[in-house]
């Protein structure tokens, strides 16, 4: 140690890896307590929701790029709700190991409305060769 009692000779990797995690976990906890009022709080992993927004954008031109038939959205359609009921499923799961009833409720519920949301979109055919509709 150096002569002043602020300032270590050295850090262990270990020490710095800690170092690492706890700024990663105070990163995080940040960006939650941001109320992302306005498009530019950086909310959603680091992200605004215009940049949200564009990220999105991009990705549904570039599926219409490769392959332009309403089934391409379709099936991303149904694999973002089936996230989605994972999400919040999980979510209720973690809200019930933890107590709290009421957030554990909301959650639940809310991944029905998703599973009624698929439910809905798998009955709706959007061309001949739609394979997700029951005998086509």
């Amino acid at each position: 140690m150096t002569a002043s009692a602020n300032i270590p000779d050295g850090f262990s990797m270990g020490e710095l890896e800690l170092l690492a995690q706890v700024a990663a976990q105070r990163e995080k906890e940040v960006a939650t307590e941001c109320d992302c009022q306005s498009s530019e709080e950086a909310c959603f992993d680091g992200k605004t929701k215009e940049e949200v927004k564009s990220i999105v954008d991009g990705l549904l031109a570039l599926s219409l790029q490769e392959c332009n038939d309403p089934m391409v959205h379709k099936i991303m359609a149904l694999e973002i709700i089936s996230n989605m009921i994972e999400w919040h499923s999980r979510q209720g799961l973690q809200e019930m190991e933890a107590g709290n009833e009421r957030s554990m409720v909301s959650w639940t519920r809310d991944a029905g409305k998703f599973q009624a949301a698929m439910g809905i979109i798998l009955s709706i055919g959007v061309s001949p060769n739609d394979w997700t509709i029951p005998n086509n």
